[in-house]
């Protein structure tokens, strides 16, 4: 493997995690006896088949860490299609249902800190996993109406709080630490593995069985489209770039469906 393929990297504005990865990639190639310079396409293949999951994540994360280590070495004719990327699934809305999301709630109110908080960030902002363990106090305005945090891939957002999730967190001490979450073992915050402990936690209370925490924000998403019938505002509060990703987050109910079926007028 050749030297400088990071500094490339850091040349072409990607963020450190994505060097560290596609760093890596190559590097298993090479130490699985793949020269990337010479290779042929039926040698590629045959890595491919033996050494990266067949997954479209996958596949497709090492095909771009190729692309880009060919063009540091310019090699312009490197077999990518050697590197298979199946079609990707259809995206399944993982919201909870109504009846199982009050449940929750109802659940979670009866619950102490930081169990309850936890759940709150999810079903109130719908934040990722990792976003709720680095939940932040000083993300919050005075007045504790917006919360502005670094999510993923380092984008800052600023969403408003909803008036029950600011309730709960003017009852909170907020004095002793600045984050929500402070973690153990000389970790700043806490670790997302026990964020989803927590919020399973909760939900086992709740009697709904397994829920993950990327589940309470599908249900905040999808229940902001529901209720709004606004996808563009869904959009904004998922943070996501395209409102295509948002649409997987929606749901379509029975009654929808039947309404759009009887929608249909031929005359």
């Amino acid at each position: 493997m050749r030297h400088g393929f990071d500094e490339h990297l850091t040349a072409e504005g990607l963020s450190e995690s994505t060097i560290r990865a596609y760093h890596g990639a190559i590097r298993r190639a090479y130490a699985a006896g793949l020269d990337l310079e010479t290779c042929t396409a039926l040698e590629l293949a045959a890595y491919v088949r033996t050494h990266v999951p067949n997954s479209a994540s996958s596949r497709r994360h090492f095909r771009t860490a190729l692309v880009r280590y060919w063009e540091m070495i310019g090699r312009i004719d490197g077999p990518v299609r050697a590197v298979p990327v199946p079609a990707k699934k259809r995206g399944v809305c993982r919201a909870l249902d109504h009846g199982d999301a009050r449940l929750l709630f109802a659940a979670a109110k009866d619950h102490p800190p930081p169990m309850s908080t936890a759940v709150y960030l999810g079903l109130f902002l719908a934040l990722r996993r990792e976003e709720i363990a680095k939940a932040r106090w000083d993300g919050f305005d005075h007045r504790f109406e917006w919360y502005t945090f670094v999510g993923k891939r380092s984008i800052t957002a600023t969403l408003p709080v909803h008036p029950k999730l600011r309730r709960h967190l003017l009852e909170l001490d907020r004095s002793a630490y600045v984050y929500l979450f402070p973690g153990a073992r000389r970790r700043a915050f806490a670790h997302p593995f026990t964020i989803a402990n927590w919020i399973q936690h909760v939900a086992d209370h709740a009697g709904i069985g397994p829920v993950k925490p990327h589940e309470l924000r599908h249900t905040a998403i999808a229940d902001v489209n529901d209720k709004t019938g606004d996808l563009r505002a869904a959009s904004v509060f998922a943070r996501h770039a395209r409102v295509e990703t948002t649409m997987l987050y929606t749901r379509t109910t029975v009654a929808k469906l039947r309404a759009a079926v009887e929608s249909l007028d031929w005359g």
